[in-house]
């Protein structure tokens, strides 16, 4: 694997992939997964850190503390204006709306990622991309999608988790499918005392930061905070992922939307989505009733084109698809990143 100016030895490859799938375990815990002892386990970590092969960062589960949508807008962008101006308008649009936590663009095509208390935030959030986009000329003849998941009526099967992504396109290693859990779920509201909140925030916005550190920031012992962290954790408030740089992966991101036929219940769908993930590793997937999105990775056109007609082909005959659904390939050296996994607004809209 080339990536960020360095090949990677068969060592730092395994520790790196180990990262990315067990982003809560310790060097000593790594160290007894791969079989390498401790110390070279805290250097090559350090080592990888350093050169920012990864990020460490906390998602924070809003949706137990009222967040209710997840939603997702994509579309095309004229390609005739310079990637330079498209640039500043999408960081200028990212960073005055406190809902989006992740915004990409390629060449001719963006998508973000936003929370919302409710729906009226997410038309207002619409309303307002929708305006800007036009008054800065950047949209093309084709409308932009917006597609909203509400938390208690949607399943997400992959929160950016990029291990088994990784596992087949770094480390050539096989991974078992996890198992597809697809019964929606009730989030019982958190009463969060003012302590809590300080250190929820704290360990989102400072993921790297050791505990002691973020304790004296947000004002309690380190050992409260401690177990506050693992409390948030136990409890599914904080969701913790290591996520790889895109420069360390070739290949493109593809982004899929595709509804599903009304006749078909999700259960019914378990094995196509399965086979989904066993073809191209997601590193994102949420399913609704009736359409799903999806984030995933694949190594060039061959593999792309491979896997598009062996789903398509099984889809089709199933009678799963309503419509074509809409598919979007992006380059990954080709990929801006505007706002990556960014909390801090929410956190505050929430909080």
């Amino acid at each position: 694997m080339n990536g960020l100016g360095r090949q990677l030895t068969d060592k730092e490859r395994t520790i790196f992939c180990a990262l990315i799938k067990y982003p809560t375990q310790n060097d000593r815990e790594l160290s007894e997964i791969t079989g390498i002892n401790l110390s070279t386990v805290t250097a090559i970590r350090r080592r990888l850190e350093t050169l920012k092969f990864f990020q460490k960062y906390r998602i924070p589960m809003v949706q137990y503390v009222g967040a209710e949508l997840l939603t997702i807008a994509y579309g095309e962008m004229d390609n005739t204006i310079p990637r330079e101006t498209r640039n500043k308008l999408c960081d200028q649009y990212a960073s005055e709306h406190d809902n989006v936590f992740l915004f990409l663009s390629s060449d001719d095509f963006a998508v973000q990622f936003s929370i919302c208390r409710n729906y009226t935030d997410v038309k207002k959030d619409v309303d307002d991309l929708q305006h800007f986009l036009s008054k800065n000329k950047v949209l093309t003849t084709r409308s932009w999608q917006y597609v909203m998941f509400p938390f208690e009526v949607s399943s997400l099967i992959n929160y950016f988790d990029f291990s088994y992504a990784l596992n087949q396109m770094v480390c050539n290693v096989a991974y078992k499918v996890p198992d597809i859990d697809l019964k929606y779920r009730k989030f019982e509201a958190r009463v969060l005392s003012n302590k809590e909140k300080a250190a929820l925030s704290g360990l989102v916005l400072n993921p790297m930061m050791p505990d002691n550190a973020i304790a004296e920031k947000v004002g309690v012992s380190r050992q409260t905070l401690s177990n506050m962290r693992q409390r948030f954790q136990n409890d599914g408030l904080i969701y913790e992922v290591n996520i790889p740089s895109l420069g360390v992966i070739d290949g493109i991101l593809v982004f899929s939307h595709i509804l599903f036929n009304p006749d078909c219940m999700l259960e019914d769908r378990k094995a196509g989505i399965k086979l989904v993930l066993e073809c191209s590793p997601a590193i994102f997937l949420v399913s609704g009733s009736f359409e799903s999105a999806m984030v995933h990775l694949v190594s060039d056109y061959d593999d792309y084109n491979s896997l598009k007609n062996k789903l398509i082909s099984y889809y089709a005959s199933k009678k799963f698809l309503r419509g074509e659904g809409n598919i979007h390939l992006m380059p990954i050296k080709s990929i801006v990143i505007h706002k990556n996994f960014q909390f801090d607004g929410i956190l505050k809209n929430f909080l």
